[in-house]
């Protein structure tokens, strides 16, 4: 499912912002012209009810505006959300806009792979089903070693079978040229990224130079 990017977020909102400020002098401009030349009405009074209206209506923009940034910080992390216990018909209204409802009262688990917007509501996939923002009951911190094997996987597709340099090491002859062909991605006993290049295991902070083998 996409993913808004935060320029397209940023231009949906200042958009949505000035519909809400033109409905706000419409209903105002609406009250003051229908008011009899005989009878007006206090528009002090008028003033007041349309400012609690403005404050209502900001108040909904802005909580919108935070789930909207709130649903792209979650893609990508694991989750604890409510199932959506809504009415049968309310059920079968969001089917209808393409939206995959599960209907009960229990929770599921699972990772953001996205979100989706349908009447200023904010849905976040989540596994087959999308759930309401207001709904995540919890976010689970990341694996340190998920985040770490995941590191490692991307540095040894980089580097599997490039030829890099790297820094002198311990016990290298004076003039030593160290340059080699990566064979393998591994991690060291404090956790680092080590290569294997020829007989020696070069921890990956060492490398100054990466380039494509030359025959």
């Amino acid at each position: 499912m996409a993913v808004s990017s935060v320029s397209a977020v940023t231009s949906q909102l200042d958009t949505q912002k000035s519909f809400r400020q033109a409905d706000f002098l419409k209903i105002m401009l609406k009250e003051v012209t229908s008011q009899s030349p005989f009878d007006p009405q206090d528009t002090s009074k008028l003033v007041e009810n349309m400012t609690k209206l403005q404050t209502l209506a900001t108040a909904q923009y802005d909580k919108y505006r935070n789930d909207l940034r709130w649903a792209q910080d979650l893609v990508g992390k694991s989750v604890t959300a409510g199932q959506f216990n809504g009415s049968p018909a309310e059920v079968e209204k969001l089917q209808g806009q393409g939206l995959r409802i599960n209907p009960g009262y229990g929770t599921a688990q699972g990772e953001v792979t996205g979100f989706r917007v349908y009447d200023e509501t904010v849905y976040l996939s989540i596994g087959n089903f999308d759930y309401p923002v207001d709904n995540i009951q919890q976010v689970t911190p990341a694996d340190p070693q998920a985040d770490q094997a995941s590191h490692l996987a991307e540095t040894a597709a980089r580097l599997l079978g490039m030829q890099v340099s790297w820094l002198p090491q311990e016990g290298d002859a004076p003039g030593q040229v160290n340059q080699g062909v990566v064979s393998q991605v591994g991690l060291g006993t404090k956790g680092e990224v080590m290569l294997t290049i020829g007989n020696k295991n070069i921890p990956f902070n060492d490398v100054v130079r990466i380039g494509i083998p030359t025959k």
